[in-house]
């Protein structure tokens, strides 16, 4: 079997009849990541760097950076760690990440608000499944369930990797 997963950025650049029923499978949206898809990138990205910290810091970043990419997040991980290093070379914090992160505001929520809300509402109204396992997208089956059920190709569209 073979899966072709496609990605976009901008849904409008794509040809309307790349996008009809035959063409893919399933058209799905990725939103910006969850809190629980936070932790999990943070925890990642903290083993990237050889670095754990307990459940009660992760949580903390994570609700810092609501509205992060999972890219956003990343580079705020290592601008800390960078900060830190230059502190006299001492240990990173969870204080310095969110102190990053504070004092960096998401593209989602500047440069970016306007695409990432029209992508949203695009999904919203083309009944587009939500890829996200979280809460708020129960009624969704999950991206990962659908392939192993179907086999088939997807296109996924979305403003972030994760």
């Amino acid at each position: 079997p073979v899966y072709v997963v496609a990605t976009a950025n901008s849904i409008e650049a794509i040809p309307k009849e790349l996008l009809r029923k035959g063409r893919f499978d399933e058209i799905f949206f990725v939103d910006l990541p969850t809190e629980v898809e936070r932790n999990e990138i943070v925890n990642i990205q903290l083993k990237k760097i050889g670095r754990t910290f307990n459940p009660s810091d992760v949580q903390a970043i994570s609700a810092v950076c609501d509205g992060f990419t999972g890219a956003e997040i990343e580079e705020a991980i290592i601008s800390a760690l960078f900060n830190s290093y230059d502190d006299g070379g001492r240990e990173i914090t969870a204080s310095d990440i969110i102190s990053v992160m504070e004092n960096s505001p998401p593209s989602s929520k500047g440069l970016m608000h306007n695409t990432v809300e029209a992508l949203r509402t695009w999904a919203k109204e083309n009944a587009v499944k939500n890829a996200s396992a979280s809460p708020k997208s129960q009624d969704s089956e999950s991206t990962a369930n659908i392939v192993r059920r179907t086999g088939r190709k997807i296109i996924m569209d979305g403003g972030n990797s994760v």
